[in-house]
C-alpha cells in the first residue's frame, strides 16, 4: 500500500516537472521573441502561433492565427528566435498563410555572414539552395548566410541557414546547399515583422 502511494506521488511529481519544464521553455521563447523586436527595428511586431502546417499539392503552407484584422499584410517576413521561417503569402480576416523557407515558391536575397558575398537563396523541399554561386568565391562548410536587407522586404541580419554542401555545377559555378537555421515545426510561436 505504501509503495503504491509513493508510486502515485512519483507520477504526480513527474507530471508537475514536465509542466514546469514546458513553462520554462515557453518563457524563454517569449523572452527571445521580445528581443527580436529590438534587434531588427521593425515598425511593428506581431506575435503569432502556428495553428496548422499543411501541404497543398507540392506547396507547403503554414497557417497562423493572425490576419487582416490584426494588421497582417501579404509579403511580411516571419521569424522565430533562431531565424527566418518564411513570408506571409495570403491573409484572411483572422488567419494568414505563410510560405516557409523550404517551399519551392520561396526565395530571399542573402549575404554571407562575413558581409562580402551576395546570393539569392531558394527553397528546395529538404534544403535551401544557391544554384549558381561563382566558383571563384570561397565558401566553406559551416558558413552562415543571413538576410541582406537589399530587397527592402526583410531586415538585414536574420539567420537563414548554414552551408552543408558545395558541389561544382561546371567550371564557373558551384551549387551550394544550406541547412535552414530553423524549421517551422520546431516552434509554434513565431513573430511577424512589419518592416
Amino acid at each position: 500500500e505504501e509503495i503504491n502511494q509513493l508510486n502515485i506521488q512519483v507520477d504526480s511529481l513527474s507530471i508537475e516537472n514536465q509542466i514546469r519544464n514546458f513553462l520554462v521553455t515557453e518563457n524563454d521563447n517569449l523572452r527571445k521573441i521580445t528581443l527580436l523586436s529590438k534587434k531588427y527595428s521593425p515598425k511593428n511586431t506581431y506575435p503569432a502561433e502556428i495553428i496548422r502546417p499543411t501541404i497543398r499539392g507540392r506547396a507547403q503552407i503554414i497557417t497562423v492565427n493572425k490576419g487582416k484584422k490584426d494588421g497582417i499584410r501579404q509579403g511580411m517576413p516571419v521569424v522565430n528566435r533562431l531565424g527566418l521561417v518564411g513570408q506571409i503569402y495570403s491573409t484572411y480576416d483572422q488567419t494568414s498563410e505563410v510560405v516557409p523557407l523550404l517551399s519551392k515558391k520561396f526565395a530571399v536575397n542573402a549575404l554571407q555572414n562575413n558581409g562580402q558575398n551576395h546570393a539569392i537563396i531558394y527553397g528546395d523541399t529538404e534544403f535551401l539552395v544557391i544554384p549558381f554561386f561563382p566558383a571563384s568565391i570561397d565558401v566553406s562548410l559551416g558558413d552562415v548566410f543571413v538576410t541582406s536587407g537589399l530587397d527592402k522586404v526583410y531586415p538585414s541580419g536574420i539567420n537563414i541557414g548554414t552551408v552543408v554542401d558545395v558541389s561544382p555545377e561546371d567550371k564557373q559555378f558551384n551549387k551550394i546547399l544550406l541547412k535552414p537555421a530553423t524549421f517551422s515545426s520546431q516552434f509554434s510561436l513565431i513573430t511577424i515583422l512589419d518592416y
